[in-house]
């Protein structure tokens, strides 16, 4: 045999190495067919021995040349290979069994290169092509059988059994459970690209194919509906739980009134994952759901990264029962159907759903998700051309900015106003630009819109800041505004304006009767006058609180400071009124507290923006009491900083919300503080509900967590993204022993004690982290299940505490410690321990008497429950420890001789938490 037949260059496939060698065999067959032709005679035997000789020097090459191309071939990838002793010349008949040892060969070489590309296990491969030459038995490419039906046919459970659907594989489905995957734990795989995966084409509206069995996986294929009102295109039998569809793909039907009524149906099967599917159902309105949901609870749904457009009768996605764990997540989902959802729950269903941009025609319909929780879901109409927005809940009224919009709300409510800061001036005293505020249309600012110079950045107080003019022309292209007189110098680069409707200013009624809202100054640079300019401005707040009504706004100039004494101290307590600092950084009002006593109270719905408030005597009991009647208040952008003799002043309490406030807003402010301050927030009060702490940032050494609640049991708190470092060890940076209950997310907490950071009660958390000492990595809090974290302790040889283990039980990953100080004395024998309901010992009792410096501790496999000493000298780790189980309780190292504490070593524990709400503490 010359082996120009086969070439490893020539050859890509198993199927045309099976060609190459049949055609080797053919070859060697017909040397024998020759030979047996020969007449027997005595010249006739002669010649027969020399081609019989001739004849095992043609298969002796034969099998060389096929072990060779075996070689040359699949050297590269673990495959089938025959060896010299599969094939020898003495035992193999040329006329029949080499033909077949190779075949059962290349039956496993085809299995095996199915294998090296997917999931190698101890499943068998079966194949599925409707152009197969020949139906086979399934085993291989050339025998695939004709159906899918028949393929599953052959699988056996559980196995682990792979079905690899040939590329331009074709069925039509003419009947109810066209196909049937019911056996359990198989995985069909469609091969191939876009229209090329196989396809099945539905061909009366009873068609189906089904999964019956669990623990199903179908990974791509076409399902195409080929008439109108098929009912269900994939039935998810009752039973069939735990089964994943994944990248199917639902065409648009080649004729306009063909669609499914129900692409997929799920009744009662749990833990069902339809993820990357794609359906188009546009053309035709006749379709119902593309996943329906209603036969039943359901739990355990994922639906992620799917692409559904179409025309629903209800929703993309429709539940009438109070499913469980329905997890919802990175969606583009649009319904045609006017008033119609994308996803529709319609009872209590819980879960989450985050990140699905949906389109339908109203926003209001767009998602119902009963009560699964929602974040940061965005909508869009589909005819529209504009950014999808976010969807709140509940969706009603106004749920995006646009020009139509603010016209509506600028037109029907007071306190909407635009704060810019403006470019170069090029027009004189009576033109300011604004290329913030460009785009609003021409003229949009003409008629009852007026303009407050905030800030003048040429110098403290300097003209015009405070001056007021009313806007008579706006250039929406370019952001330039016309007063209708000049001000006393001209608006230039990086000065600050404030434009607002001039009704809600009333910047020309001189009457104080509250009913048109006022503009008020404070200002310690003021003649203490009427309050109703800077230079007549109020020198104290409590005198320009005094003049104000409801709906009137006071301006507290740049770099005013006022002290405050008990015999001063102010109480805002008319509702609707605000009160805003001008200034940014140190620049802003400041309010020192000199005395001992509550300095700032806020006794209705009042909102004070942009002040600094800074404890002037050691022990400032509280800075700012939101007392009973101030429900709906708003503290924002404040500062409360460092006491006035640092180190030494600060406050109790820098904020005590009282028993039966409600709805009060903490938004953006910083507390920072040298000393030892109480709390930042001290919500120690039951009966409060819907207090907001938001956007924060707190640093100092609190007696109490900066956030508090004690045993208190507020309610509906939300705490979100905040930054706290309370460096008072061992002290908490949210704190609520009692049954506190809401939303504690996002917070970026700091201590020095693992599980002395974050106590929430029962408030819902997510997303929290904190770190415990100098440049450590954050890791979450609570701890995640599932989650591997790290942590350490040092110690001195004796009878001593390791880790404290709380909250639920952990598995211990790995254990070792290293010797940094070494072990003299005799008899130092060492064993690690747990202390819990019931004790036990982790390790033997080893004597560490002369472990040196830099010694490394380690458990191994061989020796699992042996302390084992690597010594310095020592190559390798030795760590190879099989995980330990640990409940609830301490883990300790004891000195069963008790000799003095002649050693020391720090223990480096991993570990899993295996339950929500685990901590574990270094002692």
């Amino acid at each position: 045999m010359a082996m120009k037949h086969v070439r490893s260059g020539e050859v890509d496939t198993s199927e045309e190495v099976a060609l190459a060698l049949n055609r080797i065999i053919d070859n060697v067959n017909l040397t024998e067919a020759k030979v047996e032709q020969l007449t027997l005679g005595k010249k006739a035997a002669k010649v027969a021995r020399a081609a019989e000789e001739k004849k095992g020097a043609v298969m002796f090459k034969t099998i060389v040349g096929l072990i060779l191309v075996i070689v040359l071939l699949f050297g590269s990838i673990s495959v089938a290979d025959i060896t010299v002793t599969d094939i020898r010349e003495q035992t193999v008949r040329p006329e029949r069994d080499l033909a077949i040892l190779l075949r059962k060969k290349f039956a496993q070489h085809n299995t095996d290169i199915a294998n090296s590309g997917f999931n190698i296990g101890t499943g068998k491969i079966f194949y599925v092509d409707s152009n197969v030459t020949t139906a086979g038995t399934g085993n291989s490419v050339r025998g695939a059988v004709v159906t899918l039906d028949e393929a599953i046919n052959l699988c056996t459970a559980n196995r682990g059994d792979i079905i690899y659907v040939m590329q331009g594989h074709a069925e039509t489905i003419a009947a109810a459970d066209g196909w049937d995957a019911d056996v359990d734990g198989i995985t069909i795989v469609h091969l191939g690209n876009g229209s090329d995966m196989g396809t099945y084409t539905y061909s009366a509206t009873g068609s189906t194919v089904a999964i019956g069995a669990t623990n199903v996986v179908v990974i791509g294929g076409r399902f195409l509906a080929g008439i109108s009102i098929v009912t269900v295109g994939i039935d998810i039998e009752d039973g069939s739980d735990d089964c994943s569809l994944i990248g199917l793909e639902f065409p648009e039907p080649t004729t306009s009134s063909f669609e499914f009524l129900r692409a997929i149906i799920n009744t009662t099967s749990d833990r069902l994952t339809v993820s990357g599917c794609t359906a188009y159902s546009a053309d035709s309105d006749g379709a119902t759901n593309f996943l329906d949901l209603d036969g039943g609870v359901i739990n355990g749904l994922t639906f992620t990264h799917n692409l559904v457009i179409g025309d629903y009768d209800e929703g993309i996605v429709h539940s009438d029962d109070v499913d469980l764990e329905q997890e919802l997540h990175w969606n583009v989902l649009t319904n045609l159907d006017a008033g119609e959802h994308c996803i529709e729950y319609t009872a209590n269903a819980t879960g989450h759903a985050t990140y699905n941009t949906v389109q339908t025609d109203v926003v209001g319909t767009s998602m119902d998700l009963g009560t699964l929780s929602a974040h940061s879901n965005t909508w869009s109409s589909p005819t529209a051309d504009q950014e999808g927005v976010t969807i709140f809940r509940p969706v009603t009224g106004i749920n995006q900015l646009n020009a139509s919009t603010i016209t509506a709300i600028n037109s029907g409510l007071t306190g909407v106003g635009f704060r810019a800061s403006c470019e170069a001036n090029v027009g004189g005293a009576d033109e300011f630009t604004s290329i913030g505020l460009s785009g609003f249309g021409n003229d949009y600012f003409n008629t009852g819109w007026s303009v407050i110079v905030l800030l003048d950045s040429s110098g403290v107080g300097t003209a015009p800041e405070g001056e007021i003019r009313d806007i008579e022309d706006y250039i929406s292209s370019t952001g330039v505004f016309t007063v209708d007189d000049d001000f006393s110098a001209a608006i230039t680069t990086n000065d600050e304006v404030y434009v607002r409707r001039n009704e809600d200013l009333n910047f020309h009624d001189p009457t104080l009767t509250g009913t048109s809202g006022n503009i008020w100054y404070c200002d310690d640079g003021g003649s203490n006058g009427d309050g109703t300019t800077w230079q007549t401005a109020k020198t104290t707040l409590k005198a320009a609180e005094a003049l104000m009504s409801a709906g009137d706004i006071c301006y507290i100039g740049i770099n005013h400071n006022e002290n405050i004494l008990n015999a001063d101290a102010v109480t805002l307590n008319v509702a609707g009124t605000i009160f805003i600092g001008l200034g940014e950084g140190t620049a802003r009002p400041l309010f020192d507290m000199d005395d001992d006593g509550t300095m700032l109270t806020i006794d209705a719905a009042v909102t004070l923006k942009n002040v600094q408030i800074r404890p002037g005597i050691t022990a400032c009991n509280i800075g700012v009491f939101f007392e009973d009647d101030s429900d709906g208040s708003v503290l924002e952008d404040c500062a409360f900083v460092d006491g006035e003799a640092a180190g030494t002043d600060e406050f109790t309490d820098a904020i005590i919300v009282d028993t039966v406030a409600t709805d009060i807003t903490i938004r953006n402010t910083t507390f920072f503080n040298t000393d030892a301050p109480g709390t930042f927030v001290n919500l120690d009060e039951a009966t409060i509900a819907n207090a907001t702490i938001t956007g924060c940032t707190m640093f100092g050494a609190c007696t109490e967590a900066p956030i508090w609640g004690a045993a208190a049991v507020p309610t509906n708190l939300n705490i979100h993204n905040n930054t706290i470092n309370n460096t008072s060890s061992g002290n908490l940076s949210i704190e609520f022993t009692g049954n506190a209950t809401g939303s504690c997310t996002n917070n970026f907490l700091s201590g020095d004690t693992s599980g002395a950071i974050l106590d929430p009660g029962l408030m819902r958390v997510s997303g929290n982290t904190q770190t415990i000492g100098v440049n450590a990595a954050a890791i979450d809090v609570p701890l995640k299940v599932g989650q591997s974290y790290g942590i350490s302790v040092a110690k001195l040889d004796g009878d001593l505490d390791i880790f404290d283990v709380v909250g639920g039980p952990i598995l211990i990953t790995s254990f070792t410690g290293l010797v940094t100080e070494t072990v003299a004395g005799a008899a130092e024998v060492t064993t690690i321990v747990f202390d819990g309901v019931d004790d036990f010992e982790f390790s033997t009792g080893v004597d560490v008497t002369g472990w040196v410096r830099g010694s490394r501790i380690v458990f191994s496999i061989a020796n699992p429950a042996v302390l084992t000493q690597l010594a310095l000298t020592t190559s390798g780790s030795g760590q190879t420890m099989v995980p330990w189980f640990c409940p609830i309780g301490m883990i300790e190292q004891t000195d069963d001789a008790d000799n003095v504490q002649n050693g020391g070593w720090t223990w480096y524990m991993t570990f899993v938490p295996l339950a929500e709400g685990v901590t574990v503490v270094a002692q």
